[in-house]
């Protein structure tokens, strides 16, 4: 999916949500209303408003624009078609929209005078509303007011003695216009399956926001919709206990300031930018990092809050280890890894940055206990000649001790084993920095990884051999057979495993769930062929890899890419591929590096 500007109106706050399972047992025999008219849609003045809900799972009411909502207004003022609203009511008298929401709520926010920053959203919102949200409700508020005039205009001309001639004739006929009401008749499952099938045939929900919708208790997704929103809006986390609820909500704050502040002003005339963009389509941004983050969460319903607590958990800290004042942060600068050239913000480089980080997660390159080395780089940016940042780069190395209670803000002292020591760039820069150190470390596990494989750069054939394993590894991965992928890594996940603390139902899970789900989101055609591609040694010669020249050669060449309309879109999914040569033997293996 192609990522949106998101410059829509907030009406979510104008019709409460309810659990579609709110339902008592009785038999609910009232009558049901044929139309609606304006004047129930008034805060206090009727008992529809007070009764209606949205389903707890339904999508954002803010999928509409300004001229979308000006377009729908304006035609129910001069009494044009607008179609019927779907209305499903509960046992318990509660009645749920089923289709027509944002049509309602339009409408609703027109009568009350609420934008996105009303009473309803207000209240929503714990008084605190984005920036943002306040913004672009004053300018719908501003378009309405100047093409339509204001609710309280046509109300005050059937009252007035001396009405305005311009409104009190659609004043007047507004009075008898209603909107049509049609009804959904059976019981929770049938009101749930006629709200997919609906809102499938008139607008297709986008699959990321489907799974969000159908896997609503899973934890990533409470995860993503209380980032999305920076723990305010409606509590998607409401079932569980208060101290759950107030985590939940501080993490979800904590993660979306991290992530969002400050706000771009474009022209972009300053460094200090948010490491994603507020205007793309944030739920489904926030989803697939969450996703990709989370990687070992099972797929069942949180029933606690206690699996989200974990996955708001682990986003914290890949966003911290991003940029952020934490002593464990490797201070990416967002405009180097997140923005082109013309400061657009890049879905695509922001996931190639989190995958740089995880794989700057020292644990799986330490084997054994003892002394460490380490060694960095350093080249110029593509086009430049030399280096002449003052400081190119920071390294820090540490630790978490989880053994140590945590303090009331729920951190751990970071323990720091290794510093990168500085280097003087002089004025005309550098073509070239390689910077060395050593530290001891501690672990309670023993490995083999690379170290007792053979130096691959000596076999003379080694390029053929390792373009027919990629080939072979592809075959699995286009058949998606993953079972044999899983069987085909198990060695080198399980030392993987060990290096990160992860236990056996881990790694099943990361197979099972993870790679599983990632297969499913891409067709055997968006599987790259393996060609286009560049040998890369690693590990003194002991491992290689095949490097694609795609996406300027980061991803492995096992990758898929998915495209849209002939062009290749940002989203891609890759599977990393290093081989070596165990000693004694002449067959390449995956190995962790």
């Amino acid at each position: 999916m192609a990522y949106k500007k998101q410059k829509n109106v907030n009406i979510d706050a104008l019709i409460a949500r309810e659990d579609f399972e709110a339902a008592d047992e009785t038999t609910n025999t009232a009558s049901k209303i044929s139309t609606l008219s304006v004047n129930d849609l008034k805060e206090g003045s009727g008992l529809f408003l007070a009764s209606v809900r949205k389903p707890d799972f339904q999508r954002e009411t803010a999928d509409w624009d300004i001229d979308k909502i000006v377009r729908f207004i304006k035609s129910f003022v001069d009494g044009e078609f607008i179609p019927a609203v779907i209305l499903w009511r509960s046992q318990a008298g509660l009645i749920f929209v089923i289709d027509g929401s944002h049509r309602l709520s339009s409408l609703i926010a027109w009568v009350n005078d609420d934008y996105g920053d009303g009473q309803f959203s207000l209240e929503a919102f714990d008084g605190e509303i984005p920036d943002e949200q306040r913004q672009i409700a004053r300018k719908a508020r501003e378009t309405i007011n100047s093409q339509i005039g204001p609710y309280s205009d046509y109300y005050k001309a059937l009252v007035a003695k001396h009405p305005d001639p311009d409104i009190i004739v659609k004043a007047r006929n507004l009075a008898s216009r209603a909107l049509q009401i049609q009804w959904i008749d059976g019981d929770v499952d049938t009101a749930e399956r006629s709200f997919f099938n609906i809102n499938q045939q008139a607008t297709p929900i986008d699959p990321t926001e489907l799974k969000l919708l159908q896997k609503r208790k899973n934890p990533n997704c409470i995860a993503a919709r209380s980032i999305m929103r920076a723990g305010k809006g409606h509590k998607y986390w409401h079932n569980f206990s208060q101290e759950i609820q107030e985590s939940i909500e501080t993490l979800a704050s904590s993660i979306n300031r991290l992530l969002f502040d400050p706000i771009i002003q474009r022209p972009i005339k300053t460094l200090d930018l948010p490491i994603c963009d507020r205007n793309n389509n944030i739920l489904t941004l926030v989803y697939e990092f969450v996703s990709f983050v989370n990687n070992d969460t099972k797929e069942e319903d949180d029933l606690t809050g206690e699996a989200t607590i974990r996955s708001l958990k682990r986003t914290e800290r890949m966003v911290q280890l991003f940029s952020s004042v934490a002593p464990c942060s490797y201070g990416l600068h967002p405009l180097l890894y997140c923005y082109s050239n013309k400061g657009n913000f890049r879905p695509a480089s922001f996931y190639g940055a989190i995958e740089f980080i995880r794989t700057l997660d020292t644990n799986p390159a330490i084997l054994k206990s003892g002394k460490q080395t380490v060694t960095i780089r350093l080249y110029p940016f593509p086009g430049e000649t030399s280096i002449t940042n003052e400081n190119p780069f920071r390294l820090e190395i540490g630790y978490i001790d989880f053994a140590i209670e945590a303090n009331e803000d729920e951190i751990r002292p970071w323990n720091v084993v290794f510093t990168l020591p500085s280097v003087e760039v002089p004025d005309e820069g550098l073509p070239y920095i390689e910077l060395t150190g050593e530290f001891e470390a501690t672990v309670p596990y023993q490995i083999k990884g690379c170290s007792d494989c053979i130096d691959l750069r000596t076999l003379p054939d080694i390029e053929e051999r390792v373009v027919k394993e990629c080939q072979y590894v592809r075959e699995l991965i286009a058949l998606k057979k993953i079972k044999e992928l899983k069987e085909y890594f198990t060695e080198r996940d399980y030392e993987a495993g060990v290096a990160l603390y992860e236990s056996s139902n881990d790694i099943d899970n990361y197979w099972n769930q993870h790679v599983k789900q990632r297969l499913e989101m891409f067709t055997k055609d968006e599987l790259q062929p393996i060609e286009d591609y560049r040998l890369v040694f690693s590990g003194n010669g002991r491992s290689v890899s095949l490097r694609s020249k795609k996406k300027k050669g980061k991803p492995s060449a096992l990758l898929f890419i998915k495209q849209e309309d002939g062009n290749p879109n940002f989203k891609f999914y890759c599977i990393e591929l290093h081989l070596g040569i165990k000693i004694g033997t002449n067959k390449l293996t995956p190995i962790i590096m």
